[in-house]
């Protein structure tokens, strides 16, 4: 039950909300140095391993029992979840975050309200009747505020407090492109499901495109607030993206290609916070 548990938790994405926390932790300093003086940190850390994941990917795929039948992704990349899953999944919610719950008595409010949105916003996105994923763009921006809000978590529990509105604006962008970009793969299912995507509006072709110009975006706002280095981190997403336009244009598999992403965001994830180290 465990080990499925933690498989339904997709590890392999685990570094998203862990990338974001390290990230805005690093705009304040080096790791090891706020942890020493913000030890809070580390309860937040292991937060955003299995408690995070669980409860954004359980809900989400207790949810998505319609779709996910006809999902071929569920076969081998992922877990297709049973109903015989849901109950172990709401526990395992129930019991790591009453677990986690304390260290929000030693937060401040700013904090309190940024993983309020980061707890609404996954309801809203996962959960009948709002069920913010079947909003074509909205679906993609919901994720963009959930990691933004993430991002800043991480900067105000290492002491931050000024800041970057260029910094969570190329954090809000670069998870919506991600969710744009993870949406491609499910464009099937999701037809034969009738439910309505960014990339079920757009179609793959436009869909990466439009992930396209948000990572040059965001490159341009690196750039233009003197974070020159920072901008050339986006060029592994934007090869990524035309290595699957290859693909489109000849008829081959993006999800191919799309399976290196997160990989990809493991070595990028690590200079970003790496680059802002420096910087400081």
């Amino acid at each position: 039950m465990l080990k499925r548990l933690f498989l339904i938790s997709r590890p392999r994405f685990w570094m998203y909300p862990i990338g974001s926390v390290l990230i805005g932790i690093g705009c304040s300093g080096p790791l090891s140095l706020q942890i020493s003086t913000f030890p809070i940190i580390i309860l937040w850390l292991l937060y955003f391993t299995f408690p995070s994941n669980i409860f954004m990917y359980g809900i989400n795929d207790i949810a998505d029992t319609d779709t996910d039948k006809n999902n071929a992704k569920k076969d081998e990349y992922e877990v297709r979840i049973s109903r015989n899953d849901n109950r172990n999944i709401i526990i395992s919610i129930i019991i790591t975050h009453i677990i986690f719950l304390p260290i929000l008595f030693y937060s401040s409010k700013d904090v309190i309200y940024l993983f309020l949105v980061y707890i609404i916003f996954n309801i809203l996105y996962s959960l009948p009747p709002v069920r913010l994923k079947r909003i074509p763009i909205i679906d993609s921006l919901s994720n963009g505020i959930i990691c933004a809000a993430v991002g800043l978590i991480g900067y105000l529990i290492a002491g931050g407090t000024e800041v970057a509105i260029f910094a969570v604006m190329a954090g809000f962008l670069w998870s919506t492109a991600m969710h744009a970009y993870s949406a491609i793969p499910d464009i099937e299912a999701d037809k034969k499901s009738k439910v309505s995507t960014i990339a079920t509006l757009l179609g793959t072709k436009k869909t990466l495109y439009f992930c396209l110009y948000i990572y040059i975006l965001i490159a341009i706002i690196f750039i233009s607030n003197s974070y020159p280095y920072h901008s050339l981190l986006t060029l592994p997403y934007i090869i990524l993206i035309l290595m699957s336009i290859n693909k489109e244009n000849k008829k081959g598999d993006v999800f191919s290609v799309y399976k290196k992403f997160p990989y990809v965001t493991y070595v990028v994830g690590y200079l970003v916070y790496l680059f802002t180290i420096l910087v400081k």
